[in-house]
Formats: structure tokens, C-alpha cells, sequence
């Protein structure tokens, strides 16, 4: 039964492409995460948007599993790869290093 108005967030919800996304940063091994955003942004049958929101959900889940060095990757490759960076994924790559202890990074 759903409530009534309610609409899931794109990216979120199991299954839409931005989830998946997040799952192949997350099971990338140290130094993959800009292969696997390269990949999503340049997929021909289903890419995904050079939205900086996409972006924050990613990082998020990442510092939220403790790994504050996939963080910078995916910050790192979203300005390699021209999506737009905002404060507030900085701030969540912010975050996640100063969690980690690697707040001079």
C-alpha cells in the first residue's frame, strides 16, 4: 500500500540506475570508482545524468560504509569528467575525510 503522494526519489529506490551505480562504487576495488562513473555517464543504452545530486548520494553512501577514500575518487572524477561540483557534495567529501582522519586531504 503506498501512501498517497508518495513518489520514490530517482536513484534511491533498488533498481532505477543510479542505485546500481552507487552498488559498482561501493564493490569497486581502491582507485576504480572513476572507471565505474566513467562507464555510467558514456553507458549508449542507459547513462546517467551529470547531476551533481546523483553524486552526493554516491559519496554519502560511501562515507556512510566508512570508505572516505572512494569519496575523493568520486569527487575527483566528477570534475574529470565535467559534471558540475556544488557544496554540497564537497561538503560530504568533506566529511567523509575529516571521519576518516584525513581531514588535510
Amino acid at each position: 500500500h503506498k501512501k498517497k503522494g508518495f513518489k520514490p526519489s530517482r536513484g534511491k529506490t533498488p533498481g532505477g540506475r543510479v542505485y546500481e551505480v552507487a552498488q559498482e562504487i561501493l564493490n569497486a576495488p581502491e582507485g576504480g570508482v572513476a572507471a565505474v562513473i566513467a562507464a555510467a555517464l558514456n553507458d549508449k543504452e542507459a547513462p546517467i545524468r551529470r547531476d551533481p545530486r546523483a553524486f552526493t548520494m554516491f559519496s554519502t553512501r560511501c562515507r556512510k560504509k566508512g570508505d572516505w577514500s572512494k569519496c575523493v575518487e568520486i569527487f575527483d572524477a566528477m570534475r574529470d569528467q565535467g559534471v558540475e561540483t556544488n557544496t554540497i557534495v564537497y561538503n560530504a567529501t568533506m566529511s567523509a575525510c575529516s571521519k576518516g582522519g584525513e581531514w588535510e586531504r
